[in-house]
């Protein structure tokens, strides 16, 4: 989270730099050419963006060495942003911090929700696959529905599927169709409605690529369990390896809510 709020920084300071030197060009330009005003943000957007028209130009030594001085500084501040926005949008770890977050905001309107506190395990493995492998026949079964309706237009126009018919424009029309339509008719399984607190990073990174709601961090830790909503949660399952953690995950829950069911394994 750092990371982010250092790229966050570093944005905002190139913006006020460029602003700086925007407004250091404009008053530089009036009091050293005598220009006016108009003409000294004209001369300072052409000498900043290096296009040069030649139609206001400095003519005076002094005004000439200070646009020199405004061309070295524009470079700088401009890479500078350069390199910052890259790192916000491209950069590994800019884009997992903006995944979490993206994650947390989900996780902060969720209501009668469940949460696994659990460290790496056995137990722990099977539970998650079941919910994924439940997830996958949701999602295998909100496709078939999807689908339904268009595969019968599809062997009205080009012959029965089974026969093999047009398989390629098939295809094309069936991917189109669900990509406009995906936004609109995603049902919601099991995964939308869980949060895994899981205290591994590596445990955590690979849930998140299989699309499940992970808050990284001790399940005793109280900050933890408020980020994963324990106040709005309906039931808690706890699979520590810890009993003292356990106990003390279930007494931290619980003074969050006291309508929380509570389960441990």
């Amino acid at each position: 989270m750092d990371s982010f709020k250092d790229t966050r920084r570093q944005i905002i300071i190139a913006l006020v730099a460029i602003a700086v030197v925007i407004s250091i060009g404009v008053i530089g330009f009036m009091v050293i050419e005598g220009l006016e005003l108009l003409d000294s943000i004209w001369l300072t957007v052409i000498t900043l963006a290096t296009i040069g028209y030649g139609d206001v130009y400095a003519r005076s030594v002094p005004g000439r060495v200070f646009t020199i001085f405004l061309i070295f500084a524009g470079i700088s501040v401009f890479a500078f942003g350069l390199q910052a926005t890259a790192s916000f949008f491209f950069s590994p770890i800019i884009s997992d911090l903006r995944r979490i977050r993206r994650a947390q905001r989900r996780i902060d309107q969720l209501t009668n929700h469940y949460i696994i506190c659990g460290d790496v395990g056995e137990l722990v493995d099977q539970a998650i696959n079941s919910l994924l492998n439940n997830a996958e026949r949701r999602r295998a079964s909100n496709l078939e529905r999807v689908y339904r309706p268009l595969d019968h237009l599809l062997d009205r126009l080009f012959g029965d599927d089974e026969l093999g018919h047009y398989a390629r424009p098939r295809a094309v029309v069936r991917r189109i169709y669900w990509a406009i339509s995906r936004p609109f008719l995603r049902g919601q399984t099991l995964l939308d409605v869980i949060v895994v607190i899981a205290s591994d990073p590596t445990h955590a990174d690979e849930l998140r690529d299989k699309d499940m709601l992970v808050i990284e961090g001790k399940p005793t830790d109280d900050i933890t369990l408020r980020k994963a909503g324990v106040e709005r949660a309906h039931a808690l399952m706890v699979m520590l390896g810890s009993d003292s953690e356990a106990l003390l995950t279930v007494l931290t829950a619980r003074s969050y809510n006291a309508k929380l069911y509570i389960t441990a394994a």
